[in-house]
C-alpha cells in the first residue's frame, strides 16, 4: 500500500512539473507559465499556451524555474524503473507465498496419508491378531477333543462330528470372551461412577470444610482442615464478641465525655472548684483514650481472625481442585485370566 501511494505521488509531481515548466510572477499579481525562450537586460520572452509574450523585467517580482525536459525524462524513467521493481517484488512475494502454500498442502497431505496408513496398519494388526487367536483356539479345542476321544473309546466321532463339535466349542469360547468384554466394560463404568470428582469435592467443602477431602479419600487432611476451621471459627466468634463489647464501652464513654468538661461539671455541681473540675476532665480523657485503644485493638483482632478464617476456607476449596487424587483403572485378559490394575496419583 505504501509503495503504491509513493508511486502515485511521484507521477503526480512529474505531471505537475511537466505542465508548469517556468513560472513568472508579476508585481501586480499576474502569473505566466511557459518556457523562457530568451531574455536580455530589460525583457524576457516566454512561450505560453496562449502564445509568445514579452515581459518587462522591471515588472517581474519572481521567476520560478522548473525542471528541464531532459531532467523530466530522467525523473519519469526513474519512476518507471521503481514501479517495475515494485511489481517484480510483488510478483516474487506472490510466488514465494504460493510456493509456501504448496509445500504446506504437500506436508498436510503427507501427514494425512501417514495417519491413514498407520490407522490401516493398526486395523490390519488387530485383525491378524484376532485371526491368530481364533486359529489358536480352534487348534487347542481340536487337540482337547482328540484327547477326549482317545480316552473315551466308547465314543466314536466321525470327522464331520469332530468339526461340528470344534465349531460349537469355538462358538462357546467366543461367546464367553464377549461376555467377559461386556463385564469388563460394565465394571469400568461402575468404577468411573464411583471415582470421586473435583466438582463433588468442591461442593462438599463449600458446605462443610474438610468434607470434600474426606470424599476424595484423604482422611488426614479432611480432619485437619475440619478441626482448624472449627477452631478459627470459634476464635473469630470470640473476637467479634470482644470487639462488640469494647465498641459499646467506647461509645458509652465517648457519649459521657461531654459531661466531664470543667464547665459542665461546675454547672452540674459535681466539682466545687476549678482544680477538681480539671482533675475529673483529665481522668475522663484518660479513660476515654484507654477505651478507644482497646476498641481499636479488638477491631484489629476481629479482622485478623476473620481474614484467617476466610483464607483457610479458600485454601480448603482450592485444595480439592489442586491436590485431588487421580485414579486409573485398566482391565485386560491373558488367556483364561482376567487382570484388573488400579493406579492412584496424588
Amino acid at each position: 500500500m505504501k509503495l503504491r501511494t509513493s508511486t502515485c505521488a511521484i507521477a503526480f509531481f512529474l505531471a505537475v512539473g511537466t505542465i508548469q515548466a517556468e513560472q513568472i510572477i508579476m508585481r501586480n499579481g499576474q502569473v505566466f507559465t511557459g518556457q523562457i525562450v530568451s531574455q536580455n537586460r530589460t525583457d524576457v520572452v516566454l512561450d505560453t499556451a496562449n502564445g509568445r509574450v514579452v515581459l518587462k523585467k522591471a515588472d517581474i517580482r519572481r521567476i520560478t524555474y522548473g525542471p528541464t525536459p531532459e531532467e523530466q525524462k530522467k525523473i519519469q524513467a526513474e519512476a518507471l524503473r521503481k514501479e517495475e521493481a515494485r511489481k517484480a517484488e510483488e510478483k516474487k512475494a506472490a510466488d514465494l507465498k504460493a510456493e509456501q502454500e504448496r509445500k504446506a498442502a504437500e506436508e498436510k497431505k503427507a501427514a494425512d496419508d501417514k495417519a491413514k496408513a498407520d490407522k490401516k496398519k493398526a486395523e490390519d494388526d488387530r485383525m491378524a491378531k484376532e485371526k491368530l487367536e481364533k486359529e489358536k483356539l480352534e487348534k487347542e479345542t481340536a487337540d482337547r477333543l482328540k484327547e477326549d476321544a482317545k480316552k473315551n473309546e466308547k465314543q466314536q466321532l466321525t470327522d464331520e462330528q469332530m468339526r461340528q463339535r470344534i465349531r460349537e466349542e469355538v462358538k462357546k469360547e467366543l461367546e464367553l470372551a464377549e461376555q467377559r468384554k461386556l463385564e469388563e466394560a460394565r465394571r469400568r463404568e461402575e468404577l468411573q461412577r464411583n471415582t470421586p470428582t473435583r466438582l463433588g469435592a468442591f461442593v462438599r467443602s463449600m458446605v462443610l470444610p474438610g468434607w470434600g477431602q474426606y470424599y476424595q479419600g484423604r482422611k488426614a487432611p479432611a480432619f485437619a482442615y475440619g478441626l482448624s476451621f472449627a477452631g478459627l471459627a470459634a476464635v473469630s466468634r470470640q473476637q467479634d464478641v470482644i470487639y462488640n463489647r469494647r465498641r459499646s464501652l467506647y461509645q458509652s464513654s465517648s457519649a459521657q465525655f461531654l459531661f466531664l468538661t470543667p464547665y459542665v461539671t461546675r454547672l452540674r455541681g459535681v466539682a466545687q472548684d476549678d482544680a477538681t473540675a480539671q482533675t475529673i476532665f483529665f481522668l475522663g480523657s484518660i479513660t476515654n483514650s484507654h477505651n478507644y485503644d482497646r476498641y481499636k485493638s479488638a477491631s484489629g483482632g476481629a479482622r485478623a481472625a476473620r481474614g484467617a478464617l476466610l483464607g483457610l476456607y479458600g485454601w480448603v476449596l482450592a485444595d480439592t481442585l489442586i491436590f485431588a487424587p487421580r485414579a486409573g483403572v485398566s482391565l485386560r485378559t491373558e488367556g483364561d485370566t482376567l487382570k484388573l490394575a488400579f493406579t492412584q496419583q496424588f
